[in-house]
């Protein structure tokens, strides 16, 4: 896991035809805007499908052991929860906020 340190930055989009907001109909980015987000950790590799199938208590599926695994937005809340019991610990999807902050 690697540590972010919150701050702010400029959400968004100003141009209403940016392939952005025309192409991909994502209206809420659109005025740019100042977002903050507080601090947080981020994992610092993809999920491997090794990982993903241990962490759900399921059998390894293909042959992909070590490549990411590929999911559905559903099974995470599953996997999450599997880990935050096993663990103690409280980890959680970022949001869109805290993915574009750490991009940048």
């Amino acid at each position: 896991m690697k540590y972010i340190k919150g701050g702010s930055f400029l959400m968004g989009e100003d141009d209403p035809e940016s392939l952005f907001v025309k192409f991909l109909g994502n209206n809420n980015s659109h005025p740019r805007h100042n977002v903050i987000v507080n601090d947080f950790f981020i994992g610092t590799y993809l999920v491997t499908e090794r990982q993903w199938c241990k962490g759900l208590g399921l059998e390894l599926r293909g042959s992909g052991q070590e490549f990411p695994a590929l999911v559905l937005w559903e099974e995470i809340e599953a996997f999450v929860g599997r880990i935050n019991e096993a663990t103690g610990l409280k980890f959680r999807m970022l949001t869109e906020a805290e993915w574009e902050y750490a991009a940048r």
